[in-house]
């Protein structure tokens, strides 16, 4: 068999590496990216030299981001005259790049091995395994597919991540994989060795779910008038402290999302959806990542246009683009209103898009970033959680938010503070003091450590975008992404996309509620209550 292989190494690697990629969401097809990786293996380990194994590992790469990463491709299509140009080009190199990390590997691996199969699948897979750390980290990082989301297939098996987070599961995938080849050896003690811990984590996955039924007749009640997904668990508090959320969803095109001529039909768009049958019984609105049509003043203490929309005791969550100026700066941002539009407490985003948010390396690369105007977007604080309950509360921040082209955008009102303001210390904000929000930005969702923290009563809320990649594969990814930080850190996800998908996830990653990708609607649910205890993930990673 690996004579046959060795004649046309390169192209069965790239179809290999192609296929991988099935094995994550939206298909799931595991077997597919075993099979690749397996043969990724195989194929290199009767690689002639290192120099051959670093670029058959190369074209596997090539392959495998490719197929993988290819929906990237479609945010140049939004302003074809600006961008159409780059396709091909933003395609070979995301693909060509990003290869070279398993690349390395396959060399480093080429130049260690050993005679003994059994021995080479341990090297093989914790080389591999490190260019996949690597890749988390190394320029800014990029932690996309890595091979652990494709335990997300099964409830039982992603519950894994608890234990040892997606990065563990990814060795895990690597050495099983590697177990298909050790047998075709006619070696047992491996292919049986990697069988017996499968078997062992899905137990570990059932048990632990077997231990978190619980159940809300009222959230089923809100789910059935919304419309909203049947969910496979019911796990919302069941006493007076219970959050209730409403989740709009309000599928504004990306080509439209900042055409001047419908920045206020956007917002109406928003406000009809918020105000629909049952605002009055949400305790927290949230919008998604830039869904505010204007630019925010950073010195604005209201957002006057929002001044109407609530009643006493609700709160507005939503993505804005504020601009400060001396120096002119701008980022994307996370505000949390009151019912009198007052902002209340604020986070801007700290990790940020590259070529998206800002271009590297500005002054030697003669390229333009592919959101709006021509400046570069600033990073804001690490990510710590926001605290509800008081006035004062500012949470993260350095001052800022998005930018605006003079020609093209249009400034928000803002009315200067008013001393009939209200503080936000009604019963809705005792609740939540205990229940602090950890926010997440787009993107920010899929790094580990921005999901961190030390209250297991805290939620997650990831506001994002995903308008930008269509009915792609990318949405999905995304929202996989968002539910095992869910399950590694044993706290509720809350996802709000601008086109979908939306979703609401408990602390073991399990559906409660959803508006599927390219749907206009409203999602209202209870918030999930948080799981018994915390996970031994998050512990260990404190």
């Amino acid at each position: 068999m690996t004579a046959r292989l060795a004649r046309y190494p390169r192209l069965i690697l790239l179809v290999a590496g192609a296929l991988a990629p099935l094995g994550f969401a939206p298909f799931y097809i595991w077997p597919a990216l075993l099979l690749s990786i397996a043969l990724l293996f195989i194929i290199i380990s009767a690689a002639p030299t290192p120099r051959a194994a670093f670029w058959q590992s190369w074209w596997w790469g090539v392959g495998f981001f490719g197929a993988g990463l290819y929906w990237i491709t479609i945010a140049l299509t939004i302003d074809m005259a600006r961008f159409g140009w780059m396709i091909p080009f933003a395609l070979a190199g995301i693909s060509g790049g990003l290869a070279f990390f398993p690349a390395i590997a396959g060399w480093v691996y080429a130049a260690f091995k050993q005679p003994n199969i059994t021995i080479n699948a341990f090297l093989f897979s914790f080389v591999f395994f490190a260019s996949e750390w690597a890749r988390s980290h190394v320029l800014t990082g990029f932690p996309w597919n890595l091979m652990g989301y494709s335990w997300g297939a099964y409830d039982e098996s992603a519950q894994a991540a608890s234990l040892v987070s997606v990065m563990g599961l990814s060795l895990f995938s690597w050495l099983v994989a590697c177990g298909l080849a050790v047998l075709l050896s006619r070696r047992f003690i491996y292919p049986a060795a990697c069988v017996a811990a499968v078997l062992a984590l899905l137990s570990y996955g059932d048990a632990r779910l077997q231990q978190a039924h619980c159940h809300s007749a009222a959230s089923e009640a809100m789910r059935a008038e919304s419309g909203a997904d049947p969910a496979q668990s019911r796990c919302d508090s069941q006493d007076d402290k219970t959050i209730t959320l409403r989740i709009v969803q309000a599928n504004i095109p990306q080509s439209l999302k900042w055409d001047p001529e419908r920045l206020r039909e956007n917002l109406d768009l928003y406000r009809e959806l918020t105000m629909s049958k049952g605002l009055k019984n949400a305790d927290v609105v949230i919008w998604p990542e830039s869904a505010f049509p204007f630019v925010v003043p950073a010195e604005a203490t209201h957002i006057e246009p929002l001044r109407d929309l609530l009643k006493p005791d609700q709160l507005l969550i939503t993505g804005a683009m504020i601009r400060e100026q001396n120096p002119l700066a701008y980022t994307n941002s996370m505000l949390v209103l009151n019912h009198k539009a007052k902002i209340v407490a604020r986070y801007d985003k700290h990790h940020l898009v590259p070529f998206g948010e800002y271009v590297p390396l500005r002054e030697w690369l003669p390229i333009e970033k592919i959101t709006q105007g021509s400046v570069d977007f600033k990073s804001g604080e690490y990510p710590r959680p926001i605290a509800l309950g008081t006035s004062s509360l500012r949470a993260n921040v350095e001052s800022a938010a998005i930018e605006k082209s003079e020609k093209d955008w249009i400034a928000a009102s803002a009315t200067p503070p008013r001393d009939d303001d209200v503080r936000v210390d009604s019963d809705l904000s005792l609740k939540q003091l205990a229940r602090n929000i950890r926010p997440l930005i787009c993107y920010e969702v899929i790094f580990a450590q921005y999901s961190q923290g030390r209250n297991a009563n805290d939620w997650l809320l990831n506001l994002t975008n995903d308008g930008w990649y269509g009915n792609s594969t990318g949405p999905y990814q995304h929202l996989e992404m968002a539910r095992f930080r869910a399950i590694e850190q044993g706290v509720p996800m809350v996802r709000v996309a601008g086109t979908g998908i939306s979703a609401v996830y408990d602390g073991y990653g399990r559906l409660q509620g959803s508006l599927p990708l390219g749907t206009q609607g409203v999602l209202d649910i209870a918030l999930p209550a948080p799981n018994p205890q915390r996970s031994l993930y998050s512990q260990l990673s404190d």
